[in-house]
């Protein structure tokens, strides 16, 4: 039904493959007939299905799909117009039927090549295993929700019961010191539910493109006044001007507020305390860092200072830092805490880099 040569090869002395004189037969089709996996060859040029081997067509014909070239290009996107020559092939999938196929296209001249497996079994293991951590990490948030608001409500209520029992023999100076106990209490609990609405705050950010270095001169003429009143000088350096990346301004900002913030805290007090914002290309990503000079972070503390209400802090939240990885995970960028070697700690976010 479909040939074993393709037509590159037909009047060919030499296989483009094994670079050998052609046998005439091609022993490459006839391995690629029994591997288990399915394998599509599609010429855009002339619109033909050069090769499909048996297992391409079982999953194909099982699921209804006929096997011809403009069902085959147009499932698996590989026209001339859709599948470019200079593009990194990428793993992608499709629905076949009540089965999910996982697919990998690669292009050499007019010829597509399409490699596809049935992954259904493995995307219902997954569906199963993401439902199983959002199971647990929702049984974490809603326990240290219950304990971060119920500490200050028990001490309150404490505070307003004893208020109460002994209102006429307490002191004007006595009560007032109790209500204002209920009101720190309060104000806690204040806290701990503005931490939670800016969690959700920026649920939908608008990456667009953005100079890096342009926006992080104006952040730090922004953020530097405010710095210098706690004595923490803030410099900016650019390594790699001209830097274009994908991202919502606000939401970053928001992310460099509270790593300042961060820095700022752990370095109260200290004298010659610095922070540098610093800007670098690597390959197809721009790294930005923020370096502190402050006392960095207890090594066994590093592996948890992403996990939802972890605090070092004695009034502390614990929400920042999973908000701040929130954001940055939306602008489809990563983000790490280490400690420097001459001490301080150091946070790296890698942001994919856009062509000017």
């Amino acid at each position: 039904m479909y040939s074993t040569i393709a037509p590159s090869c037909l009047n060919a002395r030499i296989c483009p493959i094994s670079e050998s004189p052609c046998p005439g037969e091609c022993v490459f089709a006839d391995v690629m007939r029994s591997v288990n996996l399915g394998i599509l060859v599609l010429d855009v040029r002339r619109s033909q299905v050069i090769f499909a081997n048996s297992e391409a067509r079982a999953l194909l014909e099982g699921s209804g799909v006929e096997v011809g070239y403009e069902s085959l290009s147009s499932l698996f996107d590989c026209t001339e117009q859709m599948c470019d020559e200079a593009s990194v092939p990428e793993r992608r999938s499709c629905t076949l039927g009540g089965q999910r196929v996982g697919f990998t296209t690669y292009r050499n001249g007019d010829i597509v090549w399409t490699f596809f497996r049935d992954i259904s079994d493995k995307a219902r293991l997954e569906a199963v295993a993401e439902a199983t951590e959002l199971a647990n990490s929702l049984g974490h948030v809603f326990a240290a929700v219950r304990h971060e608001i119920g500490n200050p409500i028990n001490s309150a209520k404490m505070a307003l019961s004893v208020l109460e029992r002994n209102f006429d023999s307490l002191g004007r100076d006595d009560a007032l010191d109790y209500i204002r106990g209920v009101l720190r209490e309060i104000d806690r609990v204040s806290d701990l539910l503005y931490s939670l609405r800016s969690f959700s705050l920026y649920e939908d950010v608008e990456p667009r493109p953005l100079e890096l270095g342009r926006f992080l001169q104006e952040f730090v003429e922004f953020a530097r006044r405010d710095l210098r009143h706690q004595g923490i000088e803030l410099a900016l350096e650019v390594g790699a001007p001209g830097l274009r990346v994908q991202a919502d301004p606000r939401a970053l900002r928001q992310v460099l507020i509270n790593l300042l913030a961060n820095s700022a805290d752990a370095m109260a007090g200290q004298g010659d305390a610095r922070v540098l914002l610093r800007i670098e290309q690597s390959g197809d990503f721009a790294l930005l860092e923020l370096r502190d000079n402050g006392p960095g972070v207890p090594e066994e503390l590093l592996g948890d200072l992403f996990k939802p209400f972890f605090t070092t802090k004695k009034q502390g939240t614990g929400l920042g830092l999973p908000i701040v990885r929130k954001m940055l995970a939306r602008m489809s960028a990563t983000v790490v805490i280490e400690n420097n070697r001459e001490g301080g700690a150091s946070v790296l976010i890698s942001m994919r880099r856009i062509d000017a």
